[in-house]
């Protein structure tokens, strides 16, 4: 029917208008039946363009009592929306449709004779139920959109921002010191520490516990300006409680630093700590009343365990942590990550870099399937608003893990290269000749198959460890070695163990 013609015969009209009120519900209702929230292939993107253009299609007929105008700004509102996707992205979209549709308006729905039902292909719509079903779906966006205000006026209430301050009033304020550690921790701030695949994150975690409860140098070399003594809060979940406790008496505490040290073991339960919701954060806030320092251990598990998107959802879980630490009163706080495949980037959404005051790395010279990569070397830098840690050694003593400035790589893997080497070395002697006997760098290395350079080496090292003694060889040529033998004076007949753990 020409558009001439539904106007003159008002019955046609309101059938018409009833078609395009559920065309327009139904639009709509592609936007509402989007996964929420968002991830990959949830195609918020295109079914919003999609929308878009036919909702202004609609409106550029003449046939229906809509306006384009009229009908994006509901688009607008009822657009999908998270953190990362809203406003800027609904208008890219309505940008875009205006350019494609143009002019081009829905052509006029076929009609009936009797002029009773419009007709589109493969369906039939009695055109009494239109009426209802559009009051029903207005009734539905309505309830949406208020339920939705609501939520958010509850969160605004529960969480209020601070007051403001003038200028004069802020500056008079006294300043805290500027950092705990120097390099590391800031006095109140965050700091995140994203760790390669068993380069000792959970390791580093406890040392920095036992750190700031007893006040030991961090790493052995990063004096702490603690203003008291503080109370400390772990939240983990990631090991179970047999393994934590003995991790935690390895630190060597005492029971009043014990004392000072709350345990929040979250293994199994990792879903009840959610910083995204005000009901989660209002039972977390309590919890951690009284904390000076959290550590949270560790963030993939966390997200996973809400049904929260690394790549996508880590900003939104970050930003409310730092409201829950604002509502506990918690200076300080620091999370656990991982690293990607590179071992130097914290992995998952960018938005992790950009979080905390101070971002430390730990990696490893060692491949993840490695064999040794117990033994492969620890790495440990730092930079932020704290000023910078440049990549240093870390190395598991008796007294906890150590930082060794101006250790490079290439010399880490060459020490790791000839302890491994002296224990071969160790063992063809003992299997060959025994205690007692003396040999040559080249019988050695006819024994392991080394070069003679490379076991000679080992030997010169077994001697600085003390296991194997050394004197000129009786042609003249060169040492000849022999393993120290227990009892011996200043000796020790095994050599030590240093792993190289992080």
């Amino acid at each position: 029917m020409p558009a001439a013609d539904v106007a003159a015969d008002p019955v046609a009209a309101t059938r018409l208008q009833a078609y395009a009120d559920a065309a327009v519900s139904a639009e709509f209702n592609r936007l509402f039946d989007l996964p929420n929230p968002w991830h990959r292939g949830a195609l918020w993107d295109t079914t919003t363009f999609g929308v878009a253009c036919n909702l202004i299609e609609l409106g550029n007929a003449s046939w229906n009592a809509y306006t384009v105008g009229g009908l994006l700004e509901q688009l607008r509102k009822h657009a999908p929306r998270d953190h990362a996707w809203g406003a800027k992205e609904h208008e890219e979209k309505i940008r875009s449709a205006l350019l494609t549709v143009g002019a081009n308006a829905r052509p006029v729905p076929q009609l009936h004779e009797d002029a009773t039902t419009v007709l589109e292909p493969g369906a039939e719509a009695a055109v009494h139920d239109y009426g209802t079903a559009v009051a029903r779906e207005v009734a539905r966006l309505r309830v949406q959109r208020d339920a939705r205000d609501l939520l958010r006026a509850e969160e605004v209430a529960a969480s209020p921002p601070p007051p403001p301050v003038s200028g004069t009033a802020f500056l008079a304020q006294p300043d805290d010191d500027r950092h705990l550690v120097d390099g590391l921790i800031p006095r109140k701030g965050k700091f995140l520490v994203a760790a390669a695949a068993k380069a000792g994150k959970t390791t580093t975690v406890l040392h920095v516990v036992a750190c700031l409860l007893s006040g030991r140098p961090l790493f052995g070399a990063f004096p702490l300006a603690l203003p008291r003594s503080l109370h400390v809060h772990l939240i983990d979940n990631e090991m179970g409680d047999t393994m934590l406790r003995a991790w935690l008496r390895g630190q060597h505490l005492t029971d009043e630093q014990l004392g000072r040290l709350t345990v929040h073991s979250m293994l199994g339960y990792a879903s009840t700590f959610d910083p995204t919701t005000a009901a989660s954060r209002t039972v977390w806030a309590d919890r951690l009343q009284g904390a000076d320092v959290v550590l949270i251990d560790c963030l993939s598990p966390a997200l996973q365990a809400i049904g929260l998107d690394e790549n996508r959802d880590a900003g939104r879980w970050l930003e409310g942590v730092d409201e829950l630490m604002a509502a506990a009163g918690v200076d300080v706080y620091g999370v656990m990550h991982h690293t990607g495949h590179d071992g130097q980037r914290a992995r998952g959404d960018s938005k992790i870099l950009g979080w905390p005051f101070q971002l430390w790395t730990l990696n490893r010279e060692a491949d993840q399937d490695d064999d040794d990569a117990d033994d492969a070397p620890r790495f440990l830098k730092a930079r932020g608003r704290c000023g910078s840690v440049p990549s240093g050694q870390l190395v598991l003593t008796a007294t906890g893990l150590e930082y060794r400035a101006g250790v490079t790589r290439a010399a880490a893997r060459a020490s790791t290269a000839a302890r491994k080497g002296l224990q071969e070395v160790l063992a063809a002697i003992t299997a060959e000749v025994g205690a007692g006997e003396w040999v040559g760098s080249g019988q050695v290395a006819t024994w392991t198959g080394k070069h003679p350079n490379t076991a000679r080496n080992a030997l010169r090292a077994g001697v600085m460890n003390g296991v194997l003694k050394s004197k000129p060889n009786p042609d003249g040529r060169g040492e000849v070695f022999s393993l120290v033998k227990r009892g011996d004076e200043g000796a020790d007949s095994s050599p030590p163990h240093h792993r190289g753990e992080g």
